[in-house]
């Protein structure tokens, strides 16, 4: 198992505001590049890596905790820009359906059922290829009702292709002064961990939204990002993911902005699906993986990798039985109200 460096550092939460934290662990602009661009593409990988050290202004970021509230944090706290999504994600894959959908859409269901909601007004942010809203708008409210916002080129074609509005901005840089008091639902799936300035987003999601309106969001699980972080998987790399959000986290914003958490739960996974996750993220990550991909020979190169990926299976039995019995899906999702 690996340690955190947990040296102390001034640092200001971008939560709770607190000044004392803690370095988890450091990254550099290479790693992190690497972490998003394979070096089979070299060129790519150096416009990602030089667009990072552009934001860093230096090669190196600090992972911290905060002492207060347990928020993880970039230290420089700065999300990346449209550029190093378009070198990043130059070829977008997008989920159909994931189990926050699924959630969220149960609760929708019910809200309109009990009349809590009728014809609603949707925003959602990031809203990747409309796997999400392409249900929503055949289902619960007119397409006529849903905006969504999207940085990607084939995203917004999609979306728009559903006769869905989309816009490619930041949600905390737009001036949405038509849309004051709008929506009566809000859904960031997958989204509020590569986001800053926090206070001005939720500033902006209490502008924008009615005075009963209801929040979803969807994050990575926090609990099973620090266990992989412990066994050597890498998963919260900085400019991409900036924010490792808890409970706690969600009930201080929130209060501060006028919002109320309903429920907060954790994705439910079989210990079978778990345990695969892990053994492949492991091997993925490690140095034997690295040199296996270096064969030129195809078929000698994927029994070698089969034989490598078995033998990483039964060296990690004790993880994979610790995974079984915690609470480690792997995302969390939120449901919160405004009050």
């Amino acid at each position: 198992m690996r340690h955190y460096k947990l040296i102390s550092i001034e640092a200001s939460c971008p939560i709770c505001y607190c000044t004392r934290a803690q370095i988890l662990y450091s990254v550099d602009s290479e790693k992190a590049a690497r972490h998003m661009v394979s070096d089979s593409n070299h060129q790519r990988f150096l416009q990602l890596k030089s667009n990072i050290e552009t934001l860093w202004k230096r090669c190196m970021c600090d992972v911290v905790r905060c002492a207060n509230c347990s928020f993880c944090y970039a230290f420089p706290y700065l999300a990346a820009d449209a550029r190093f999504y378009e070198i990043a994600y130059y070829r977008p894959s997008y989920p159909i359906w994931k189990w926050e959908h699924q959630v969220t859409y149960e609760t929708l269901i019910d809200m309109v059922k009990s009349r809590n909601l009728k014809n609603f007004k949707l925003l959602e942010i990031g809203a990747g290829d409309g796997a999400f809203v392409k249900k929503v708008i055949s289902k619960l409210t007119p397409r006529e009702n849903v905006l969504c916002t999207e940085y990607s080129e084939y995203g917004k074609n999609k979306l728009n292709s559903y006769g869905i509005a989309c816009l490619s901005k930041d949600i905390s840089e737009l001036e949405f002064a038509e849309y004051e008091g709008n929506f009566d639902v809000v859904c960031m799936f997958q989204v509020l961990e590569h986001m800053d300035r926090l206070d001005i987003l939720f500033g902006r999601l209490t502008h924008l939204t009615t005075r009963r309106a209801h929040l979803f969001i969807a994050v990575p699980n926090y609990m099973q990002r620090e266990f992989y972080d412990l066994h050597g998987i890498r998963e919260d790399i900085p400019p991409c993911h900036i924010g490792r959000w808890n409970n706690k986290c969600f009930e201080i914003i929130a209060g501060r902005h006028g919002w109320a958490v309903v429920r907060h739960e954790v994705e439910p996974q079989s210990a079978l699906s778990k345990a695969k996750r892990f053994v492949l993220l492991r091997f993925v990550n490690s140095e034997v993986a690295k040199r296996l991909d270096g064969i030129q020979n195809r078929p000698v190169r994927r029994i070698l990798k089969a034989i490598a990926l078995s033998v990483c299976g039964l060296n990690s039995f004790p993880e994979v039985i610790r995974l079984s019995y915690g609470n480690f899906g792997v995302s969390q999702w939120i449901h919160l109200r405004k009050v």
